[in-house]
């Protein structure tokens, strides 16, 4: 339906598509690879959104969301009217990740049809939101799955002790991560939690390649 890239701002990049065989519309966002996604990355600043009272989000990755959402939206709700029994996947790494994040949370928000069919799929996502946004955006929806991959060094930035936190629960697979086992995979609830991914400290890049294999392969960098 649409791939997306190089967008004027951010160099957001992905594709919304239809699945016919397991009937998803998908959404998926691409993680960093260019100079401008380092620039939205390194945007540690924060700006009010309206979603929620008290509520604080990472400026990069809004103004990112923000670049890209009017042409997304349109094309889901599309799919949705030629397909009315198809659920929404959306989907993303790293800073795709964090952009899906908030994909899903619009969804989510602007039609109740869409909390029960909005699948939210993350990896190595960064912390995008203060406490209060964390909180909204998990009490929206038990359809989120953040997924992260044992000393990633990513879900642990921007730093907690700057206000950021994650949305719950956090699905940690601390082993094997190109091809863990399901017992290889622990469910951990908190917005930090410190005994997941956090609990770790080095800055691995290995670690943020790998959810079940190499994530970036498909990317070419600029």
């Amino acid at each position: 339906m649409l791939e997306f890239t190089n967008t004027k701002l951010s160099d957001d990049s992905g594709f919304v598509a239809v699945d016919d065989k397991n009937k998803f519309v998908v959404v998926s966002f691409r993680g960093t690879l260019s100079k401008l996604n380092w620039k939205v990355d390194l945007t540690l600043t924060r700006r009010a959104t309206a979603w929620c009272e008290g509520c604080f989000v990472h400026k990069g990755f809004w103004e990112a969301w923000q670049e890209i959402r009017g042409k997304i939206i349109p094309l889901v709700k599309q799919a949705r009217i030629e397909h009315p029994d198809y659920r929404v996947r959306i989907t993303g790494h790293s800073l795709g990740a964090a952009i899906a994040t908030l994909a899903a949370t619009e969804f989510r928000m602007m039609d109740p049809h869409y909390l029960n069919i909005t699948e939210l799929y993350s990896y190595g996502s960064p912390r995008i939101a203060n406490r209060e946004l964390a909180i909204y955006m998990t009490s929206l929806s038990t359809l989120s799955y953040r997924i992260t991959a044992m000393d990633d060094a990513v879900p642990r930035s921007p730093f907690a002790w700057w206000g950021y936190r994650h949305i719950s629960p956090e699905y940690w697979i601390f082993r094997n991560s190109n091809n863990p086992k399901a017992d290889e995979i622990e469910v951990l609830e908190g917005y930090y939690n410190p005994h997941g991914n956090s609990r770790t400290h080095w800055l691995a890049i290995e670690a943020h390649r790998g959810y079940f294999g190499p994530i970036s392969n498909c990317a070419t960098a600029k």
